[in-house]
């Protein structure tokens, strides 16, 4: 199903970009500002969660035949997941990437409610999610145990998975509250305590 309905494109009514899967089908749309925006791929967190279900399939069924049946699907999220990183292995989701200025959610990523301590409860961004940037790093282990099934370098996966894990804790750990951040965005930590650290 996810890989039926991956992106293909870019879209700033939906938030599509290639290779991301949805946040929800057929996706609610709201009118923000006099312009019209749909939730359908309003998620940074469904992409990375898709190539670690693929990792997490084959690992207990042992079942090769279903990864190379979803190859391009996997490889085209991996793009997506890649095209997000910054030169610290960072994952930003920017609706820019989609060609717009906004999302329709006000947070992209499993509390897609609102980000607390932000004007009108949204992030300035770009933004990164310590919970969707641990999922990159699991995303990209599943993406380098799967690096045969899939024809990519496992290796240089692995090098990016272990930056991104050291991004992890080195940017977003708060000393303020003693864990992760919620995230991070142009005006720095997202505010608060939650459940993600």
């Amino acid at each position: 199903f996810c890989a039926a309905h991956q992106g293909t494109k870019r879209d700033a009514f939906t938030g599509e970009e290639p290779g991301k899967l949805p946040h929800e089908i057929p996706g609610f749309i709201k009118t923000i500002d006099n312009e019209e925006y749909s939730t359908a791929f309003n998620a940074g967190d469904t992409t990375p969660a898709f190539l670690i279900g693929l990792g997490r399939y084959h690992a207990l069924a042992g079942d090769a035949s279903f990864i190379i049946g979803h190859r391009d699907a996997a490889r085209n999220a991996l793009g997506y997941l890649l095209s997000h990183l910054d030169g610290r292995c960072v994952f930003w989701d920017d609706p820019a990437k989609a060609g717009a200025r906004r999302y329709a959610q006000r947070a992209t990523y499993w509390k897609d409610t609102a980000v607390a301590g932000r004007e009108g409860d949204m992030p300035s961004y770009p933004v990164a999610y310590s919970m969707t940037q641990a999922m990159a790093v699991a995303a990209l282990r599943s993406a380098e145990e799967l690096a045969g099934l899939l024809d990519v370098p496992g290796e240089e996966l692995g090098r990016t998975a272990e930056r991104a894990c050291a991004s992890l804790w080195e940017l977003f750990w708060d000393e303020r509250i003693g864990t992760l951040a919620v995230g991070i965005d142009r005006q720095g930590f997202i505010p608060g305590l939650s459940s993600d650290g």
